[in-house]
């Protein structure tokens, strides 16, 4: 079993970067929003100072898009990474849905790819927790009310995306759809913490039982 927790705490670290930005571009829109409703009958210095912060506004707002973009493509790529691996370290004990490739490959198509995802989620969640309980190791079931609300949620961005124009509540939906999401990604990371442990006692286990056979081969041949 390969190590993937680095991974792991890298993709939360940076959806919780992406989460923050994603926060204060809602809260810059809400303002700017604002001050356009506020410009009409103020004096000229009163205008002269909301032109100024609404300039400031916009470089500000400039600033974290870019910000944003960057830290969406580096955790696309750590995302990438962790579930190809995660994939491949069930399969190690247990045969998922998909292949790593596969689980990667559907995950990331337009549109459809969170859809397969749910259910490669799903799977990778499930039997890690049968593996861990099989090996005796205790550990808190994620309840399924959690992977399936964001999934519900996921299809309610879909259909408010395309039928809807409520801004506003999008924004919404999207933060509280990405906090769940990372929500379960940090307890699963909590189950691949548990894995890799169990996984190191029993790889020093086999290196111990080696050199006991190999001693008691040689007291066998000394004899």
């Amino acid at each position: 079993m390969k190590d993937n927790l680095e991974r792991g705490s890298r993709i939360v670290f940076w959806l919780k970067v992406d989460f923050v930005l994603l926060l204060l571009l809602s809260i810059i829109m809400a303002i700017f929003i604002n001050l356009f409703g506020i410009k009409e009958n103020i004096d000229p210095e009163t205008l002269m100072a909301l032109d100024i912060l609404g300039i400031s506004l916009i470089l500000f707002f400039i600033c974290i898009v870019f910000s944003l973009l960057i830290t969406l493509i580096i955790s696309f790529i750590y995302w990438i990474k962790w579930l190809y691996r995660a994939i491949e370290n069930v399969n190690g004990y247990s045969k998922t849905i998909f292949s790593p490739l596969l689980s990667v490959l559907l995950s990331v198509i337009p549109g459809l790819g969170f859809i397969f995802h749910f259910f490669i989620l799903n799977d990778l969640v499930r039997k890690t927790e049968l593996w861990l309980r099989n090996q005796k190791i205790r550990v808190f079931k994620m309840k399924h009310f959690f992977i399936n609300s964001w999934f519900i949620l996921m299809i309610l961005n879909v259909v408010l995306d395309q039928f809807f124009e409520l801004e506003v509540f999008k924004f919404v939906l999207g933060l509280t759809t990405l906090a769940l999401y990372i929500a379960i990604l940090s307890k699963y990371i909590q189950y691949e913490s548990k894995l890799s442990k169990a996984s190191r006692e029993d790889e020093i286990r086999k290196q111990v039982e080696a050199v006991l056979e190999e001693r008691e081969k040689e007291v066998q041949e000394k004899e």
